[in-house]
């Protein structure tokens, strides 16, 4: 069974959900794109991550 990950691009940086807290505006998905973790890694052993949105 993979692992359920989740990353978020904001054009600058990835910020991981899993880190944020309840002070995150109720309109991020205006500001980030969503990407969910495949699972694999490539050569170098970094996750694999698609977007979603």
């Amino acid at each position: 069974m993979r692992e359920i990950k989740f990353r978020a691009w904001d054009g600058k940086k990835y910020n991981y959900p899993e880190l944020w807290d309840n002070t995150m505006p109720s309109n991020w998905k205006q500001h980030y794109v969503l990407e969910q973790y495949t699972g694999l890694k490539d050569k170098n052993g970094v996750g694999i991550y698609e977007g979603m949105f």
